[in-house]
């Protein structure tokens, strides 16, 4: 058996470069900073005015989402910690599909995670291995049941001194915005890929399934296929962010009831589904909780599709198994169906 510490999707299709006619797929590409990932546009039938007006709307959401710009919707609810901050809608509807997805995983999600983060150094790219007290004092300032709603005025509020961090559930919102921008100006074809959420818009121009391949680490090539339109892919994995000390990896994905790295069997998770915003939260969730959670998870979301992989084995929903296969090598992985 081979032994996979990672996983990351790359798409097997051919990409164009160029500026296309309406008549003629062609590929035009842009590549943007933002989000903390370098976000890959490629569509097709499109024009460059279009495409640049892309990289303004990622930005704007940017300035509402990160924590980090002075002035954004969720610095200032932690400037504002204990006190109700009126927020935009798309910051509104963010919040309340975070708290519903937490609520649906017993807290395996958790945007309030924020204190764990900072402790182990993934803030900050300064990497350590936080003190006990650290952590249990993190772990206090852990809830996502301390926000609360107006749905009125399009309000919340936080917990004294508590914070929110939306790395977790972002760029699939994101993702999504701009994949609806692109449909309500006539593109029918594209495939966006926000690092790790890949946001695919119809089908290829030649009306074929877009071929997701799932690459296996250290190795050439990829361990399985997904062939999928229309949908969002969104995976987690230890592999994107971490450190190592003492023979031991240090994953940037917390587990809120322990402010540390989760520690479980999955070694990467993907959740393929419509509402990009919720597949990625999901994808992080799975990978906290373990893959004893996938069927669990599954049944509440029967709409999405999961593929979730561990040491030795794979976890695939029906529907997707119907599109899914593995690659020459890898069929001593076994395949539980769920």
């Amino acid at each position: 058996m081979k032994k996979f510490i990672a996983l990351v999707i790359i798409i097997t299709m051919a990409l164009v470069s160029g500026c296309s006619a309406k008549d003629n797929p062609k590929a035009l590409t842009k590549e943007i900073y933002g989000l903390d990932t370098i976000i890959e546009l490629t569509v097709y039938n499109c024009d460059q005015e279009t495409l640049s007006l892309c990289g303004g709307e990622i930005h704007w959401l940017e300035g509402i989402f990160s924590k980090t710009i002075e002035g954004s919707d969720i610095s200032r609810i932690n400037e504002n910690s204990g006190d109700w901050v009126e927020i935009e809608d798309s910051a509104y509807e963010v919040l309340k599909t975070a708290y519903e997805v937490s609520e649906n995983t017993k807290g395996a999600f958790d945007i309030t995670i924020s204190p764990a983060v900072s402790i182990w150094g993934f803030d900050s790219n300064k990497y350590t291995i936080p003190e006990e007290h650290d952590i249990a004092s993190a772990l206090e300032y852990i809830d996502y049941k301390t926000l609360e709603f107006d749905d009125s005025t399009e309000s919340v509020r936080i917990g004294e001194s508590f914070s929110i961090d939306l790395g977790g559930i972002a760029k699939g919102y994101v993702a999504d915005y701009v994949a609806d921008f692109l449909r309500e100006e006539g593109v029918s074809s594209a495939m966006l890929n926000f690092g790790g959420n890949i946001c695919l818009i119809g089908s290829k121009p030649d009306k074929s399934l877009w071929n997701i391949g799932i690459k296996a680490p250290f190795a050439d090539g990829y361990f399985a296929t997904v062939s999928v339109a229309d949908k969002t892919i969104s995976t987690a994995g230890g592999y994107e962010r971490y450190f190592e000390e003492n023979g031991e990896i240090y994953h940037h994905i917390m587990d809120p009831h322990t402010a540390s790295p989760a520690k479980t069997d999955v070694l990467s998770s993907t959740v393929i589904g419509e509402n990009g915003t919720v597949c990625d939260a999901l994808s992080t969730a799975v990978f906290v909780k373990g893959s004893s959670s996938v069927k669990e998870i599954a049944g509440l979301y029967p709409e999405l599709d999961f593929v979730v992989l561990t040491e030795d084995s794979v976890f695939v929903t029906e529907n997707i198994s119907k599109n899914f296969a593995l690659s020459e090598g890898y069929e001593d992985i076994k395949i539980i169906n769920i």
